[in-house]
């Protein structure tokens, strides 16, 4: 009896302590998957926070590439309207033919310059814009050819101002009211 209840005494620690070798691994895999999904929740937060913060920075560059863009477009449009182009680009001595090459060749070189705008603001403020713009080349080219050629350039200036205000140069005005509107509709 008393090998028995030794024997007993003897086995009983052994069976628990192999009940706890069985058991312990699917204890630690369960706090183990716990462990890894915890963290792939937290790689979760921080990947969706700097997504956001991407895309916050990415908005913010955007939004100043766009006040760029309105600024340039109503730049071009004062550059090129006849009542500022003229006095900038006038020289003693122009004949009408120089004058209307130097005229449509600054207007030209200053769209060139600023079509890449086209990207940030609406395609009916571009309309508008080219509009103006063909509207100007129209007033020079109709000015230039109701005059003689080698006539004086403030001929030509004179003429261009003349029908520009006659005219009021709407397509101009009609562009940067517009571009106005849709910059405070937009920021």
């Amino acid at each position: 009896m008393i090998d028995i209840t030794c024997a007993l005494l003897l086995a009983i620690p052994t069976i628990v302590l192999l009940v706890v070798i069985l058991v312990m691994p699917y204890f630690l895999a369960k706090q183990q998957q716990k462990a890894i999904e915890a963290i792939n929740a937290n790689q979760d937060i921080i990947r969706t926070q700097i997504e956001s913060d991407r895309k916050l920075e990415k908005d913010k560059k955007l939004l100043g590439l766009r006040l760029q863009a309105y600024e340039r477009v109503a730049l071009f449009l004062e550059r090129i309207n006849p009542v500022n182009i003229i006095p900038r680009i006038i020289q003693p001595g122009q004949t009408v033919s120089k004058l209307e090459t130097l005229l449509v060749n600054s207007i030209r070189e200053e769209y060139e310059h600023n079509m890449s705008q086209q990207l940030y603001i609406s395609d009916k403020a571009w309309e508008l814009v080219k509009m103006a713009k063909e509207d100007i080349l129209k007033l020079i080219s109709t000015s230039a050819a109701n005059l003689d050629k080698i006539a004086p350039g403030s001929d030509l200036a004179k003429d261009i101002l003349i029908k520009g205000f006659e005219k009021e140069i709407n397509s101009v005005n009609n562009a940067l009211i517009n571009l106005k509107k849709e910059m405070q509709k937009n920021f």
